[in-house]
């Protein structure tokens, strides 16, 4: 779904609630696929960056990284200068020589043009064309130069998931643990308490081979080497683990980071880990990146229309906000309502669901991809289950008036019948048949089907969302039988402030 000024992709589509962790289960397979995977094609005007595939249970510090990733992309995407002449001109050929059509946004000249004559945008630019562009445009529009040269492609920022798992487990070790294993869920005050205190990290910065791998190696082996030193090693005892600096010399190694990144870390927040950003650490002459000073993009509602506002991930953990799905049907369409005009407005929201592996279809029909009931009443039974957080997308509504507004369809908002249907999909009157997710699972599994045409994506339909569902995550082998809990799937939105 694209939602911006000019284009719009049809419609497919309080921090302590979230007390629960999130297991992440993906049930986990061995697959040789390690190459980087990206959808084949843009799905909503949310900036998404390249989808990433998990190897332990930490979903939600890779739905934490894609929240970040897509808020940065779109500041620097905004903020990004083009090339000399006008502005951000890239239209393929001068506004008063007749040619090939042009898009409406390459230049403020053909924007204005086209919402004059759309021909011009969608079959030809001929000479009635050049004729309103000398009518419609500034009186230099024909005298301009040549179009510009391209902006200079924007650099995303790969923010490192190792990064953050590695002060998880540090602050499970050392704040009186019983265990003598690592928990790799969390839940979202976490993620947001790991980001104030310790900030971010490139992936290029902490673990290199992360950034040409779509899945960490690294994240497994260290939490391996860590469970061997908690069971048996230097860190079975309760005094070892209340020792910051043997407990960092233990995950230094096991994580295999290098003799700079070392140092960085004992500078910012010393040998033993208990200097914070939040108390004094500086980041000067490192790669850490304070989220005081990490520049983002996100819209906030202040009950009439969307304010952009360019200002700092710190920020934006303290602003964006947990909502739960209403457990009451009658005020569900209205929580439904928020997510579609967070995602109109190019918003990552953020969703906690639960997964019941049964429930995803495998099959060569429509369903493929998605997490749906009557593919789990197809299963008869539960199957491998646990709590999941991801991005959204898009989604998919049906509205009285149009039918179904499916996903891919591109709508014009400054088309009437295209604006007609944007405002459809918010009625009270319209059902949202599913939710697109950037999934964590990567894009090249054949263990996982995907959103056609979308790899690493899936779709979660209402039906299943709304549930209820046998959940039973802390079985093994759930069954009929053995399997007494119930779930409403849909938990949880992290939304921008206002929504």
């Amino acid at each position: 779904m694209m939602f911006d000024q000019n284009t719009l992709r049809a419609v497919t589509m309080g921090l302590a609630g979230l007390a629960l962790s999130v297991g992440c289960d993906q049930q986990q397979r061995t697959v040789k696929d390690e190459a980087v995977g990206t959808a084949e094609s843009e799905i909503t005007n949310v900036a998404h960056t390249e989808v990433e595939r998990q190897s332990i249970g930490n979903c939600w510090l890779y739905a934490q990284a894609s929240w970040v990733e897509s808020m940065h992309l779109s500041y620097v995407t905004a903020n990004a200068g083009g090339g000399e002449g006008e502005g951000n001109n890239t239209c393929a050929h001068n506004l008063c020589t007749e040619g090939e059509a042009l898009p409406s946004d390459c230049s403020s000249c053909a924007t204005s043009v086209c919402e004059a004559d759309p021909y011009c945008c969608e079959q030809s630019w001929d000479q009635y064309c050049v004729a309103l562009t000398e009518e419609v445009c500034d009186a230099n529009a024909c005298n301009e130069a040549d179009p510009a040269t391209p902006p200079t492609p924007v650099e995303e920022l790969d923010v490192s998931q190792s990064y953050w798992t590695y002060w998880h487990w540090f602050d499970q070790v050392t704040g009186f643990m019983r265990d003598d294993e690592i928990s790799t869920g969390g839940n979202q005050w976490k993620s947001h308490s790991i980001v104030r205190d310790r900030g971010v990290m490139a992936e290029k910065d902490f673990v290199p081979e992360d950034v040409s791998s779509e899945m960490s190696n690294r994240q497994s082996a260290a939490k391996n080497k860590i469970n061997t030193a908690l069971k048996s090693g230097e860190l079975k005892t309760s005094e070892a683990r209340r020792d910051g600096k043997l407990v960092r010399k233990v995950f230094d190694e096991a994580w295999g980071l290098s003799d700079e990144v070392r140092q960085q870390m004992d500078k910012v927040f010393g040998e033993d880990g208990e200097g914070t950003l939040r108390h004094g650490g500086s980041i000067e002459g490192t790669n850490i990146i304070d989220p005081a000073t990490l520049p983002v993009r996100y819209t906030a509602w202040n009950g009439e229309h969307a304010e952009v506002k360019d200002t700092t991930l710190l920020e934006a953990v303290r602003a964006w906000n947990t909502v739960h799905y209403p457990r009451v049907q009658a005020d569900r369409r209205a929580f439904l309502q928020r997510i579609q005009r967070a995602l109109h407005d190019g918003q990552p929201v953020v969703i906690t669901w639960d997964v019941e592996f049964n429930a995803m279809e495998n099959g060569d029909n429509p369903r493929r991809g998605s997490f749906n009931l009557k593919t789990l009443q197809e299963a008869g039974k539960p199957r491998r289950q646990g709590g999941h957080k991801t991005v959204l997308a898009d989604y998919a509504a049906q509205t009285e008036e149009f039918g179904l507004l499916e996903a891919g369809v591109t709508l014009d908002p400054n088309n009437p019948d295209d604006a007609a249907r944007l405002e459809a999909a918010l009625l009270p009157s319209t059902k949202i048949t599913l939710l697109r997710t950037k999934n964590s699972w990567g894009a090249l599994r054949p263990d996982r089907a995907f959103a056609k045409d979308y790899p690493g994506y899936h779709d979660l339909w209402m039906d299943y969302l709304d549930g209820p569902i046998k959940f039973c995550p802390r079985v093994d082998t759930p069954t009929n039988d053995n399997c007494h809990g119930e779930s409403i799937p849909l938990n949880s939105v992290m939304l921008p402030p206002g929504y």
